[in-house]
């Protein structure tokens, strides 16, 4: 969001902790690593820098983590969300099946062994959500609402979901 709201484009080491946190779970290396990053950086508009010699002659602003922590966007809040829902979405399109390594060429697990167990070749129809955000107590429960009657789901479970629900 920070990027998004000061027009700057991203760049990431590719060994770096986001790049192996990221990897760990989504977009896990596959065969063709040329291929990987292409695709990495069309999804999520950011550029894989492998050497820091790739950044001269560019300007380049080093952001620190607490920086972005607190950084609060003046943007609308309806289209933070759809932007940061579309990248959600991206992710998990391409969770990890156990197939390929980190950037740090460590073996990846499969992330959604359960999800796959418990939905098997019907998980492109089924309708459930998990949201895990305290911003939603506020202003979120009416977005959940309006979502529910869109959707069919629980307005409340995302906010009050019980371990027996």
């Amino acid at each position: 969001q920070y990027a998004k709201d000061h027009d700057y484009n991203v760049a990431i080491a590719k060994r770096s902790w986001l790049t192996k946190a990221l990897t760990e779970l989504f977009y896990a290396v596959q065969d063709d690593e040329k291929e990987w990053k292409r695709n990495f950086e069309y999804v999520f508009g950011a550029r894989i820098i492998e050497d820091e010699s790739e950044l001269d002659g560019m300007e380049v602003k080093k952001i620190k983590s607490t920086e972005l922590f607190y950084f609060q966007s003046e943007e609308n809040l309806n289209e933070r969300i759809w932007f940061e829902l579309k990248k959600t979405k991206k992710l998990f399109l391409s969770y990890n099946q156990g197939k390929g390594v980190t950037t740090f060429g460590m073996p990846v697990g499969d992330m959604c062994s359960v999800i796959d167990a418990t939905l098997g070749e019907e998980k492109s129809s089924a309708v459930y959500s998990v949201i895990h955000s305290r911003h939603l107590e506020e202003e979120g429960e009416k977005l959940l609402w309006w979502r529910s009657k869109l959707y069919g789901c629980d307005p409340y479970a995302a906010l009050h979901m019980k371990p027996d629900y």
